[in-house]
């Protein structure tokens, strides 16, 4: 029972949209495609991977008080690592019905962004990179790689 829960919540997870306020280009749109597909341009000129993670509704929901001291903590948490750049997100399911503020944060290690996470027990986190969106649990070795497509939102 509760791996057929997990395994309902990683396809939720799987579909998740993510909205980027990229200090220079704007709002971004990130959004799952096809294995070895990529569209659009990859927002860090370095090649670095981006790490979308939350710190709300760790596996169940959480009060709206409660959700915003977390994420608070997580946006503080990130502000004191050195050579680590951060962007206000938000993810959400395709249709936009329910959504979570995030980070995308540039300059971790896969290990170091699962390491954060996993400090807010949340379930995964989004690896982007210029060539993939990957879908990485935090309490497993359970990892899922797609394409991506980026739109410029206005």
């Amino acid at each position: 029972m509760i791996s057929e829960l997990f395994d309902e919540r990683w396809q939720a997870y799987a579909g998740t949209h993510v909205r980027i306020a990229h200090p220079e280009r704007g709002a971004l749109e990130v959004r799952p495609a096809p294995v070895g597909q990529t569209l659009g341009q990859f927002p860090d000129q370095a090649l670095r991977t981006i790490h979308i993670m939350t710190a709300q509704n760790p596996g169940r929901p959480l009060p709206d008080e409660e959700n915003q001291r977390r994420q608070a903590e997580l946006v503080a948490s990130v502000r004191e690592l050195t050579g680590v750049d951060a962007w206000s997100a938000v993810g959400g399911d395709p249709a936009w019905t329910h959504t979570e503020d995030s980070l995308a944060i540039i300059g971790l290690t896969d290990d170091e962004a699962l390491q954060l996470a996993r400090r807010f027990d949340q379930d995964a986190i989004f690896a982007w990179t210029s060539t993939e969106w990957g879908l990485v649990s935090c309490r497993s070795e359970q990892h899922q790689g797609v394409g991506w497509q980026v739109l410029q939102r206005s």
